[in-house]
């Protein structure tokens, strides 16, 4: 479910770029910069997670 959303998330972003009159190679960079920083997120919050209930 959590990809579902951040999908969406990417469309609504990438409209927005659209609208702003951005090219699409910049849209492409900025998307997969914002992606690669949801991934970093999530998985800091998973490694919180496993330290937490390992100690």
């Amino acid at each position: 479910m959590l990809i579902y959303e951040d999908d969406s998330h990417e469309e609504n972003l990438n409209a927005v770029f659209i609208n702003e009159g951005m090219p699409q190679q910049e849209r492409l960079h900025k998307l997969n910069q914002i992606a690669i920083q949801q991934m970093t997120v999530l998985e800091n919050v998973e490694s919180r997670k496993v330290l937490t209930t390992n100690q």
